[in-house]
């Protein structure tokens, strides 16, 4: 997922964490499709720190209801992983994710109430704050949620900023989970 084959080109890549209610919401066996998530996101950065590769790591949680820290104060998106190169403290701080206390400390919203567009704006100005010159940019966004905008202006939004984001070679994945 992270790897780039060119040895010249960095990849740059953030992960968008939906952080609503229905990707936190405990199953019977007591895990969640976020807890699951964030599971293969750490093996990810494990791998990548195991092969040596120079490349970048971010994350960045959407429908955030308590903490909203990024670069542009948009509500509801918090910067949780700063871009950059994996090691083990990245590792350490995406593992605090799984825990209970850390998912109150953030808290979500209800679905009705996410903004993809402030989402993604929130990651282009990551990038644009990084000092990558050659590199390959991208935003994999993972959600369960077939609706991630709280009304038709928050999609219209939403489809113009991935317009603008396409335009600038920032490459947007959707990873897509079924609950």
């Amino acid at each position: 997922i992270i790897e780039s084959t060119d040895t010249k080109t960095k990849d740059a890549l953030i992960f968008l964490l939906d952080i609503s209610q229905s990707m936190v919401m405990k199953s019977e066996e007591g895990s969640s499709i976020f807890d699951t998530c964030v599971q293969a996101i750490v093996q990810a950065l494990k791998n990548s720190i195991i092969s040596g590769g120079n490349n970048m790591v971010g994350a960045c949680l959407y429908g955030t209801k308590n903490l909203h820290d990024n670069p542009l104060n948009l509500r509801n998106v918090h910067s949780y992983l700063k871009l950059d190169e994996p090691a083990a403290k990245s590792v350490r701080e995406l593992e605090k994710l799984r825990t209970i206390s850390e998912i109150n400390k953030i808290g979500s919203v209800e679905e009705s109430k996410i903004e993809l567009d402030s989402a993604l704006w929130a990651c282009s100005s990551i990038f644009n704050q990084s000092e990558l010159k050659k590199s390959r940019k991208r935003i994999m966004i993972i959600t369960c949620n077939d609706r991630p905008y709280a009304d038709p202006s928050s999609r219209a939004r939403a489809i113009q900023k991935a317009k603008d984001l396409r335009d600038l070679d920032i490459q947007i994945s959707l990873l897509r989970i079924n609950k």
